[in-house]
């Protein structure tokens, strides 16, 4: 390719992807759409949470109207981690989750069946470095409005959990076990020493302790998902049910282990 027709490339990745182009804005409206108030950021319900990750037709095509065109934009110019993220410029805590959620979450719905081979081979590790950029700056587990929103700091997770790589299995573990450590220690704070927390933080903790039920059933069923990712990756080294539209053949104790009704999280894990 030429110098002039790769600027050209990058030229179109930017304008798809910088904060004027309004798409991390547009993704962030568009994927907590169904939660009806400010307490449901906070802390979906179950069913909540159900409406991101059961497979659903309608839901895909919103993604694939709404969101595929900066995807096929992303595949054509073929960024690395780091020319992706100086093009979409992210600002703010927010921004990063949206990004997040472009390169990790957007494709499993826009990208079904065999044209999944393009979510495991090329959207995931671009999402695994941006996760990992993130987490590194302390974006997750430090930002006001991150921290104790379980809705909105497991995200950044998800890529990790997504690695066909053991040590991004290990630190999906890690990360997820924090994050219940420390909602779990922010739920601990008692009331009088709560009120004099900032009003996000104060509103978040209040919401959390009303729910500690919910709260705990939630932070135990993402750390639980977390590690049935784990035992399948240690065990096989790669997810299994991806090896159709990777064209890898199945070994004997793969294909043994799937009939048996071996995890495959719908198909998009």
């Amino acid at each position: 390719m030429s110098t002039t027709a790769a600027e050209s490339l990058a030229l179109d990745l930017r304008a798809s992807l910088t904060p004027n182009s309004n798409l991390l804005a547009d993704i962030r409206s568009f994927w907590f759409s169904h939660l009806p108030d400010d307490e449901s950021i906070i802390l979906p319900k179950m069913d909540q949470w159900r409406h991101w990750f059961q497979s659903s037709p309608e839901f895909d095509q919103l993604c694939v109207k709404q969101f595929q065109p900066a995807l096929e934009a992303i595949k054509t110019t073929n960024p690395t981690p780091e020319s992706l993220l100086e093009a979409a410029n992210p600002q703010t805590p927010e921004d990063w989750l949206c990004l997040v959620l472009l390169l990790d979450q957007m494709p499993r719905n826009c990208y079904r069946g065999p044209a999944s081979a393009a979510v495991f081979t090329f959207f995931d590790p671009l999402a695994l470095a941006i996760a990992r950029r993130a987490i590194s700056l302390g974006i997750p587990e430090s930002s006001p409005g991150m921290k104790h929103h379980v809705a909105r700091r497991s995200w950044f997770y998800l890529p990790l959990m997504h690695a066909e790589d053991l040590d991004a299995q290990e630190h999906s573990l890690c990360e997820y076990q924090r994050m219940r450590e420390d909602v779990r220690a922010f739920m601990a704070i008692p009331s009088a020493t709560a009120a004099s927390l900032a009003g996000d933080e104060r509103k978040c903790h209040e919401v959390l302790v009303r729910n500690k039920e919910d709260a705990d059933k939630v932070l135990d069923m993402e750390y639980d998902f977390a590690v049935r990712h784990h035992v399948i990756v240690a065990r096989f080294g790669r997810f299994p049910h991806r090896n159709g539209p990777l064209g890898r053949e199945t070994t004997p104790e793969e294909r043994e282990y799937l009939e048996k009704g071996g995890e495959t999280f719908g198909s998009s894990g």
